[in-house]
């Protein structure tokens, strides 16, 4: 791929600086977790033991996942579609998403895919 074509991928509006900062609410909700899980292993058993029942199940509601992550991949028929739902993954609105863009995007993801694949057997053959 050229650089003339590897620079099409890019949205217009992209800036490395922006997608790599972290927002202020992603660092505290790191450190509220942290936090947390350091006290889990402190007294979290004891703690549980301790909750009265309907404090207990409000709890668990409000932890656990209601509905499990869709792959945004899953409904992909072609390679055209896989394209899409890449750009779609990293936010980008569909009317920006050409066929070509999609197609490259698609090529790509085969290229990553066959170069993982070899890596892992790479890695595993060393474990043999």
């Amino acid at each position: 791929m050229t650089n003339g074509s590897s620079n099409n991928l890019r949205s217009k509006h992209h800036n490395k600086s922006e997608a790599n900062k972290v927002s202020t609410r992603a660092k505290l909700s790191a450190d509220f977790i942290e936090a947390v899980q350091e006290q889990w292993r402190l007294r979290g058993k004891t703690a549980l033991g301790e909750m009265d029942d309907t404090k207990f199940c409000e709890m668990v509601s409000r932890t656990v996942q209601q509905e499990a992550p869709t792959n945004p991949f899953n409904n992909a028929q072609s390679p055209l579609e896989v394209g899409r739902a890449l750009f779609r993954a990293m936010g980008k609105p569909d009317e920006e998403i050409t066929d070509v863009l999609a197609m490259q995007a698609s090529d790509l993801n085969n290229e990553m895919m066959s170069r993982l694949e070899a890596m892992w057997d790479a890695a595993n053959g060393e474990l043999q």
